[in-house]
């Protein structure tokens, strides 16, 4: 029985093989390709191979070994289809979906028609787990050429033997899911990253392709340095770089270049510092680390408006958000979204109900309490933002010496010597020459008006209702030259108050040690000559 099985198998083998023999001649010479020997027995000899094909595509259905062609047929299906490729696709080899066998009729049994993928159809992106491609008999799942990818259509499973378009979209979304970004507009947005991709040899290759920077992308003095890129829009380089910049898909961070380091013979401020973008990696950093100019954004020194009073407001203490909005990082909303600053006063130059308004155009802001908005008597409320160490911001610039009027009530008018330390001890000083200054981290420009009476009682010196008489001062009332208490004479007057405020036991113009006269208040107190005048009192 054996034996029988043994003789009706070598016959239905030599009938197989004359069958062939007859149906196409046989290849002759000393050497000959496997493509022709294959063909002996199906394909089509007389197909030739591309550059983009598999060699053995003439030795691949149609015709399958019975003649047949349909690709309905599972001997034919898709062959050509996957061998050849197409106009946006690499033709896939042979021994990506099947072993390929080293003679054309020493086909194992156990081969003849058994899927084993390998090749493209295993391929697997960085980072991405294991492809493990299924052929269930009548179509293929799970390989890396129909969507087994990140983003890809993991759920693609074309059937062998069935007629499709593998149309965009097909084996990945329109543009791909996250992190691939958002791209809007037709297929030919593609090419902006992936020029060889969508048209050409570097599609289904079991790569990521994506279309790099040139050398002006990294060079300073090119007028394509990234920089200016990145200025125009940063969106453009969020897009392949990821919203934080951290790299995406594209696995270059701004980090990777921007690391504190020196670059290009200069040192680069670190993009992240403990893991937060840092504000001096693309402006600041030269006077403080609080990222305001000087040093502005790339390509934009020129623009004195960008540079301006930024240190002088700083180093002064002056919060950031007094005259725009303090971004948490350089992702916060609104930081990053046009041509330069929005100017959005908050803070302190809202101070007393001001109303502040900037003009890019004159680089000046008024209106600003900062700069005087709730005085009056100041030369320049509105100063220059460009105009840095000329006095623009100087003592009498933003009120009167002494300021003509405060929110309520009036500022005593002063005609003779009265530093404003007298009553402002907490805001001003004098230095050496006698002139009045600003003491260093003082209660100057804070919102409020610090003033004390030197000693006084609280209300020494503070007017009465309806502007009368009023202050505890005025109350200590004098009864003659000569009279005696309950009430102050005048020799009390003198020699209770011209210690400080005198010199030689008299009233004197200049304040005496306190530095704050009696004629500073009250002008008809002295002479035209300095002497005190009688007729104040009487």
């Amino acid at each position: 029985m054996a034996r029988l099985a043994f003789r009706h198998a070598g016959y239905a083998f030599t009938a197989a093989f004359l069958a062939c023999g007859q149906a196409r001649e046989a290849p002759r010479g000393a050497w000959v390709s496997q493509a022709a020997k294959c063909s002996r027995c199906h394909g089509d000899p007389a197909r030739v191979a591309s550059s983009s094909s598999d060699p053995l595509i003439a030795a691949a259905p149609p015709v399958d070994l019975r003649g047949g062609q349909a690709t309905t047929e599972r001997s034919v299906g898709a062959h050509q289809r996957h061998l050849a490729g197409g106009s946006w696709w690499t033709g896939v080899a042979c021994a990506s979906c099947h072993l390929v066998p080293s003679e054309s009729v020493s086909h194992l049994p156990q081969q003849q028609g058994k899927v084993t993928f390998s090749g493209v159809a295993v391929a697997v992106w960085p980072g991405a787990p294991a492809v493990q491609p299924i052929w269930d008999g009548a179509s293929c799942s799970a390989t890396y050429c129909h969507g087994a990818f990140p983003g890809g259509n993991a759920g693609n499973a074309p059937v062998w033997t069935a007629a499709r378009d593998d149309a965009c979209g097909t084996c990945h979304g329109l543009p791909p899911p996250p992190p691939h970004p958002a791209v809007e507009g037709m297929l030919d947005r593609c090419l902006v990253c992936h020029p060889d991709s969508l048209w050409g040899p570097t599609h289904v290759d079991g790569h990521l392709d994506i279309q790099g920077h040139d050398a002006a992308w990294v060079d300073p003095a090119s007028p394509a340095f990234h920089a200016f890129s990145a200025n125009r829009d940063l969106a453009t380089c969020q897009a392949c770089h990821g919203a934080d910049l951290t790299g995406s898909f594209t696995g270059v961070a701004c980090s990777s270049c921007h690391d504190g380091g020196v670059h290009g013979g200069a040192t680069v401020p670190p993009f992240e510092v403990a893991g937060v973008p840092n504000c001096v990696a693309c402006h600041g950093g030269t006077d403080n680390q609080s990222g305001a100019p000087p040093r502005s954004t790339w390509g934009n020194a020129g623009d004195l408006v960008r540079v301006g009073a930024h240190s002088t407001h700083v180093a002064a203490g002056y919060d950031c958000a007094a005259c725009h909005v303090k971004p948490a990082d350089m992702f916060t909303p609104g930081h990053i979204d046009g041509p330069h600053a929005d100017v959005v006063f908050g803070g302190l130059a809202l101070g007393g109900s001001s109303t502040p308004t900037w003009d890019r155009t004159t680089a000046r802001c008024s209106g600003t309490y900062c700069h005087g908005a709730t005085l009056a008597g100041g030369s320049n409320s509105a100063p220059d933002w460009t105009r840095v160490g000329v006095g623009e911001a100087a003592c009498g610039t933003c009120h009167g010496q002494p300021p003509a009027r405060l929110p309520s009530p009036s500022h005593p008018v002063y005609l003779y010597a009265a530093p404003c330390l007298g009553c402002h001890p907490a805001t001003t000083t004098v230095d050496g020459f006698g002139q009045n200054v600003i003491v260093a981290g003082g209660a100057h420009l804070n919102g409020g008006v610090e003033y004390t009476f030197g000693g006084h009682q609280d209300g020494w010196a503070v007017p009465g209702a309806g502007g009368g008489p009023g202050g505890l001062h005025s109350l200590q009332n004098c009864m003659g030259c000569s009279s005696n208490p309950p009430w102050l004479t005048m020799g009390d007057y003198y020699n209770n108050c011209t210690p400080c405020h005198g010199s030689n036991g008299d009233f004197v113009t200049w304040g005496g040690t306190s530095r704050v006269s009696c004629g500073a208040c009250h002008p008809a107190f002295f002479n035209a000559d300095g002497s005190t005048s009688c007729t104040f009192c009487h």
